[in-house]
């Protein structure tokens, strides 16, 4: 990544420079109340779940069908949106690469990315990157657990090379 596209916050490689924000259909986070977890059911998926590029559905708590329902959509993420931990432990991010139905807590972020202007594997690529990762732990509040807050996410610099170069890198990394 950064030899292809150099580091995301020097933007050494002059690329046009936008915001987080700019290149979102959406930024969000998942359920603020603690629900009634059951044994099987819908995956309620939090912070502690995103590992390594994974999301860990197996071992995650379930919500019944019921309470699955009355959440937003929002909380609900779809096929190709990127979580990231924005809680305790911040910066851990993986790519929805299933349809099965899930929601987040409040604790997990949820980016939509526009197609049009960013490929998903490059933007995870990006949010992975040591400056980036830097930069959330970095502007974290909080004592005792630190929270990134969504509105300085969006602020973020994001460098923006051509979509054709994007694509490119995402065939080499083949995930």
């Amino acid at each position: 990544f950064i030899n292809m596209f150099g580091d995301p916050i020097r933007n050494n490689k002059k690329w046009q420079l936008n915001s987080l924000g700019d290149v979102l259909n959406l930024i969000t986070y998942g359920l603020t109340v603690r629900p009634k977890y059951v044994l099987t059911g819908v995956p309620i998926i939090s912070a502690k779940e995103i590992r390594n590029g994974y999301i860990d559905i197996e071992k995650a708590l379930k919500i019944s069908e019921t309470d699955y329902n009355k959440v937003s959509d929002k909380g609900k993420p779809v096929l190709d949106d990127i979580l990231f931990s924005k809680t305790g432990s911040i910066g851990y991010c993986a790519l929805v690469r299933t349809n099965e139905k899930f929601v987040i807590t409040q604790n997990a972020a949820r980016l939509n990315f526009k197609e049009t202007l960013v490929n998903v594997i490059f933007a995870l690529y990006y949010l992975k990157s040591g400056s980036i990762q830097t930069l959330a732990k970095k502007t974290a509040h909080g004592n005792a657990i630190k929270d990134l807050q969504l509105s300085v996410m969006k602020k973020f610099p994001f460098p923006l090379p051509p979509l054709s170069l994007q694509k490119k890198f995402a065939k080499k990394i083949n995930i």
